[in-house]
């Protein structure tokens, strides 16, 4: 039977923490080709699915706004699908003023000319029913070449396992899983981006730097206990 070194044992202990709760995250761009409006507006999305436990799961949204400075204008909301297993879904914070609506039903939200939508993220509006369509040339938003993160908690039976695979295979009535609303481009223009995934990514593979740290130890300890052992 093989033998586990000290070293080996720590080293295994850091490799877990460093990947424990976490899921394989995805990176969206978006498509302006596919665009309602060819505006050239543009962007891109991290999205991060983390377990807190069986039922119950954070979705974070890293959203830039990559639309060129020429273009102009303000992403002002993002709408996406559920996988079918979320009953409950809030919004935990929003870093873009203004854009903190938050928008949950079954095919309820409007994202035409791409379907219908389970939920929405917006401009905080009189009307969540209008969350994602709005109009005229908004004052606030997430500008060109701005970065904004959204944290949504959402729960249901087996939540916790969902990958973002799960919301990228979620697909609205029209075919898409993501669609960037733009609003006041320049000439006073709107469009609606939907969304492709560049590439998987899994953060496993790229540890945070705590977990880097705590893996950092591990080699340590183990250099220290051959080192005993070459003593000894």
């Amino acid at each position: 039977m093989r033998k586990t070194t000290p070293l080996a044992a720590l080293l295994a202990i850091a490799l877990t923490a460093a990947t424990a709760g976490r899921c394989p995250a995805a990176l969206i761009i978006g498509d302006p080709s596919a665009s309602s409006s060819k505006t050239g507006a543009t962007y891109s999305v991290d999205l991060q699915v983390a377990a807190v436990d069986a039922n119950n799961a954070t979705l974070t949204f890293v959203v830039s706004n990559l639309t060129p400075a020429g273009v102009g204008g303000y992403l002002t909301a993002f709408v996406f699908n559920n996988p079918g297993t979320i009953t409950s879904a809030s919004l935990s914070s929003s870093s873009v003023a203004g854009m903190k609506d938050f928008y949950s039903t079954n095919n309820g939200v409007n994202g035409q000319p791409f379907g219908s939508f389970d939920f929405a993220v917006g401009l905080t509006t009189a009307n969540q029913n209008n969350v994602f369509e709005g109009g005229g040339a908004p004052a606030n938003g997430l500008a060109a070449g701005g970065v904004g993160t959204f944290v949504i908690a959402i729960g249901g039976t087996g939540v916790g396992s969902l990958t973002a695979d799960d919301f990228v295979n979620s697909l609205s009535t029209g075919g898409e899983f993501f669609v960037a609303r733009f609003r006041g481009l320049t000439g006073g223009g709107s469009d609606k981006v939907p969304g492709l995934v560049s590439r998987p990514v899994d953060p496993a593979a790229v540890p945070e730097p705590a977990s880097v740290a705590l893996m950092g130890l591990g080699v340590v300890g183990l250099a220290a206990v051959a080192r005993r052992r070459r003593v000894g």
